[in-house]
């Protein structure tokens, strides 16, 4: 049993990459399919044109941006490279409360660690929460079940629990051509709620009769060690943006 559970993790350890974009310490990433595609969180290639990514033997590859879904938080990058080890796809829908899951990344500058934790709770459109320790640098990272398939990219850790991006989003992204225009939130955490600060158009133009919102917060703290982009998604009505920057504004100066 002890073999075979080795094995499960060693198997994974060869499907994650790591990855490096821009002045971000880096990432982490799955080897989605054995001909360079790699998905990562959005949040770790934030601002790049290009990435690098550093496979488990220490071969090292520049990365094209494929696709980016902030409100996913998840980016695809594409590596001009076949013969990959590719990692199982597992079903995030068939996870259970308690079951065993595993995560491996790149934390802290250890390249390819592993750690093992349970399912807590299954928001299946949304987020896999497990109880299991993360820290910077398993962004982007797999969350496998005890068989060593993928149901989740690793994201953030909040209120001690680690959240992930269930497998069945991941395909539903590779999958569906981007519409990347709407609005972004820069938010504060607090007690109470969300304070807004500012909002940001992400990019021109503004669909016409409503706008999709992304939440961007980042907290911290010691139940939160990960930054990250927030799934949280809402509608603007059209000419609600002008509104809307205004009490930003005004919660801004009453932040100060």
């Amino acid at each position: 049993m002890r073999d075979g559970f080795g094995e499960v993790i060693e198997k994974l350890r060869r499907s994650t990459v790591q990855v490096k974009a821009g002045r971000h310490s880096g990432g982490s990433g799955v080897v989605w399919s054995p001909d360079g595609q790699i998905v990562t969180n959005a949040h770790v290639v934030e601002g790049a044109a290009t990435a690098e990514v550093e496979l488990w033997d220490g071969g090292r590859f520049a990365a094209r941006i494929g696709k980016k879904d902030r409100r996913r938080d998840l980016a695809l990058l594409e590596v001009d490279v076949s013969g990959l080890t590719a990692a199982a796809s597992g079903d995030s829908n068939a996870l259970r409360v308690g079951e065993l899951v595993i995560a491996v990344g790149n934390p802290m500058g250890f390249i390819g660690a592993a750690s093992t934790g349970v399912v807590h709770r299954v928001e299946y459109r949304s987020w896999v929460v497990s109880r299991l320790r993360l820290a910077p640098g398993n962004s982007g990272g797999p969350l496998a079940n005890a068989r060593g398939e993928v149901v989740g990219i690793n994201t953030m850790i909040a209120g001690g629990l680690a959240f992930a991006i269930p497998s069945k989003s991941v395909a539903q992204f590779l999958r569906t051509p981007l519409d990347d225009s709407g609005l972004g939130v820069v938010v504060r955490p607090m007690q109470a709620g969300l304070l807004v600060l500012e909002v940001i158009r992400t990019r021109p133009p503004i669909a016409p009769r409503c706008c999709r919102a992304i939440f961007w917060w980042a907290r911290s703290g010691s139940d939160s060690s990960l930054s990250r982009t927030s799934a949280a998604r809402f509608t603007l009505a059209e000419g609600a943006f002008s509104n809307f920057n205004s009490a930003a504004a005004r919660a801004r100066t009453s932040a100060r």
